[in-house]
């Protein structure tokens, strides 16, 4: 499964819509979009900001991805 797709789901399994998680991480809508489709890279910093929103620990993305 790629990073982008592992994304989608933990976003969609926490309620949250491309637009809410991308207000709670500070990035654009548009961002979260192009990982999902793998458009966009997943950096170390994103992925922290990421599992926050989701309610992760820190490290659990960056393992993943």
């Amino acid at each position: 499964m790629t990073p982008g797709r592992r994304l989608r789901l933990r976003r969609e399994n926490a309620g949250l819509t491309q637009a809410a998680l991308a207000e709670k991480t500070g990035l654009t809508r548009h961002n979260i979009s192009d990982m999902e489709h793998g458009r966009r890279p997943i950096g170390e910093n994103v992925a922290a900001r990421l599992a926050t929103a989701l309610g992760l620990p820190t490290g659990v993305l960056q393992r993943q991805w």
